[in-house]
């Protein structure tokens, strides 16, 4: 080991310690000790390969030491150090612990959720997304849009929903809020639903971005997962876009956290830790000082009551920059009705008929 550490501080790391503990992503609430690798040593941070009784695995270095509370006897070495440089440091074992306690799994099933999986950076292009569309340059903004930009900047760092039907401009503003975080040399973290991760958002992030602009999506390889995530810990990207997993991107002086469409399920994981992307963007921003903001024309049950009971600043937006009249919504109480189409309804679709045009109904269940 003494080579390799002479060799590790020539280039200016810091040497690696003799002892280790791992945490690897299974159901066990143990952490392991294990003596460092001679040849190919590891340091907090680093993935490791050890026997963990007689199967081979991969563990996450949580914890290194000069000294051990066991015997030495007892321990065995890491078999080798799985990567050149850390991938994680005490920020993200910390937020891991969290997310443990917070959703019952073991630190190694948290870290494991958290980081990529790849062992080789890939430079290959990302993929491309559709449908979520963000603008090449700011637009210019409605006295509404503008007023909404200006009372989140004047706050303090705190959680903001921004609610208005679709068509208000809500992305707008997120996307001009992030601006003015970039600019000012903090980092920002923009969640979207996975469903809308699909052509042009790369292209038209990188164009209002730059290369500061990571985006992280379910069908990039672990080698592109890994490549965006050295990006973003090195602090090369600094606007990161993406699905749930994007929120424990380790971002540089965080200072904003934007949740895009928040009433989506996609947020929640399906999987251990089964968690919500809101509830960890809130503990985040919390203990990095960073601005939260949450949007959609359709508010989930819980944030909505947040915002009515005061425990969250709601902004609003009523206008369509575009222009355009909002459609006219008519709500009919069905208590009184025999049938499943209301005495309104039918009347409206005769009408309709009459006049030669169509009518389109929508049914809430799926098959029928």
């Amino acid at each position: 080991m003494r080579a390799a550490m002479d060799e590790q501080v020539r280039q200016g790391v810091p040497a690696a310690k003799p002892y280790l503990r791992l945490a690897f992503p299974l159901p066990l609430e143990a952490r392991y000790w294990y003596k460092n690798s001679h040849e190919s040593p590891a340091g907090l941070g680093y993935r490791a390969e050890a026997f963990l009784g007689r199967r081979k695995a991969t563990g996450f270095v949580v914890e290194e030491a000069d000294s051990c509370p066991l015997e030495e006897n007892l321990l065995k070495s890491i078999i080798r150090g799985v990567d050149k440089e850390p991938l994680f440091d005490a920020s993200t074992v910390a937020l891991a612990q969290w997310l443990s306690t917070m959703y019952f799994c073991s630190l190694g099933e948290a870290l494991g959720a958290m980081l990529p999986s790849g062992r080789r950076e890939s430079s290959q292009v990302l993929g491309e997304l559709e449908d979520f569309v963000i603008g090449d340059k700011a637009l210019p903004l409605t006295e509404e849009q503008k007023t909404a930009l200006e009372s989140i900047l004047a706050s303090e760092p705190s959680t903001t929903y921004l609610y208005g039907p679709t068509g208000t401009g809500k992305t707008e503003v997120f996307l001009q809020l992030a601006e003015s975080q970039l600019a000012s040399g903090r980092s920002v973290i923009y969640l979207v639903p996975e469903i809308a991760l699909t052509g042009q958002v790369v292209r038209s992030a990188r164009k209002r971005f730059g290369d500061s602009c990571a985006v992280i999506h379910s069908r990039l390889s672990p080698s592109q997962k890994l490549g965006e995530w050295r990006r973003i810990l090195s602090g090369r990207a600094s606007m990161i876009i993406g699905a749930r997993s994007a929120i424990f991107s380790p971002a540089r002086n965080l200072g904003l956290i934007v949740i895009d469409e928040e009433h989506e399920g996609s947020y929640k994981s399906g999987n251990t830790p089964r968690y919500h992307a809101r509830q960890v963007a809130m503990y985040r921003a919390s203990k990095e000082k960073a601005i939260l903001i949450l949007g959609s024309a359709t508010p989930s049950v819980e944030a909505w009551h947040s915002c009515e009971s005061g425990a969250m600043k709601k902004e609003t937006l009523r206008q369509r920059p575009a222009g355009g009249a909002f459609p006219s919504i008519e709500v009919v109480d069905m208590r009184g009705e025999k049938t499943t189409i209301s005495a309104r309804l039918a009347e409206a679709l005769r009408a309709t008929k009459a006049e030669g045009r169509q009518s389109i109904l929508f049914l809430n269940r799926r098959g029928s």
